[in-house]
């Protein structure tokens, strides 16, 4: 019988294994994951927080605020190149509803001239429908709508075709602003081509 107490694996002859060779492999190899790992000091951490704060600071409370630019009671001037008694541009509001109420010439025949509609066709005056989210009147235009509705009260059950064939984002916009404040209506926004 051989002795067993020299026994070496079956390696090149001068391959020498032992515990220690295998251990410092292994903390060679834990070391290189965790090289740039080692952690932040706390008062980094706390630097970079101050510096957020002020920067947000900066940028949220004198980017956006333009009442710095001009003193109050402030009235625009004559725009440079225009003449004197040139026509001057309408308010968004006054031009939108000039474009609204000819696009509610084709409405009128249903919702009536003064928007109070009449026993087969919902009101436009007072109307939740109309006064309520924007988003409403706008599908309703585009869409059209049937089956049983309530508005102003009261039941109606007519249909409405779809409008949206021939109302581009300009129409879309003039018709429903004209309808939001005509009629008694009073809309607080403005709604506008870009919705």
């Amino acid at each position: 019988m051989s002795d067993t107490s020299n026994y070496k694996p079956d390696l090149e002859d001068g391959t020498n294994v032992s515990v220690d060779a295998a251990s410092s492999a292994a903390q060679r190899e834990n070391h290189m994951f965790s090289q740039g790992a080692e952690p932040i000091s706390l008062w980094m951490i706390f630097l970079g927080a101050v510096i957020v704060l002020i920067a947000g600071n900066v940028i949220g409370g004198n980017l956006f605020d333009y009442k710095h630019l001009f003193s109050d009671g402030y009235v625009r001037g004559q725009e440079p190149g225009v003449k004197a008694g040139a026509v001057k541009a309408k308010p968004a509001l006054e031009a939108y509803m000039k474009v609204g109420k000819k696009v509610y010439e084709s409405c009128a025949a249903c919702h009536q001239q003064d928007g109070k509609g009449n026993d087969s066709f919902p009101p436009l005056a007072g109307s939740e429908w109309v006064n309520g989210e924007s988003l409403r009147p706008a599908m309703i235009i585009l869409n059209g709508c049937t089956g049983p509705i309530t508005a102003a009260g009261k039941s109606y059950n007519s249909s409405m075709p779809t409008q949206g064939a021939d109302k581009d984002a300009k129409k879309l916009a003039g018709i429903l602003n004209f309808i939001r404040n005509s009629f008694g209506n009073k809309a607080d926004k403005l709604i506008t081509m870009e919705m």
